[in-house]
């Protein structure tokens, strides 16, 4: 629970810093590599996030194909898959929330 905190009020600081309530050139100087650093991370995270879904995914259709005989392996292989296709949904959302949210695109 201690981490969850720290981590939400490390996003409160960033979230204070890109708002613009830190003026001068001290926030700019922190600003700009932060947000390279976090497109980065991001763009990282999408593309693992997209491996992992697709072998999740085919990994999912070899047991549904496989298990032709048992409907409970069947219907445990076909949630799978919509759960794979359901994270890799929210992975893409994300970014598109934030930038919503913040009211800017800052990974062009």
């Amino acid at each position: 629970m201690k981490k969850i905190y720290r981590i939400i009020k490390t996003v409160i600081g960033i979230l204070i810093l890109s708002s613009g309530f830190v003026s001068g050139s001290l926030a700019g100087d922190i600003i700009a590599p932060l947000t390279s650093v976090i497109c980065d991370l991001y763009d990282v995270i999408l593309y693992i996030s997209g491996m992992i879904a697709g072998l999740v995914f085919v990994m999912a259709g070899v047991k549904w194909v496989g298990s032709m005989d048992d409907p409970g392996a069947r219907k445990q292989a076909k949630d799978t898959m919509i759960h794979a296709i359901v994270g890799l949904i929210i992975v893409i959302i994300a970014k598109t929330l934030v930038e919503v949210i913040l009211g800017s695109q800052p990974c062009r």
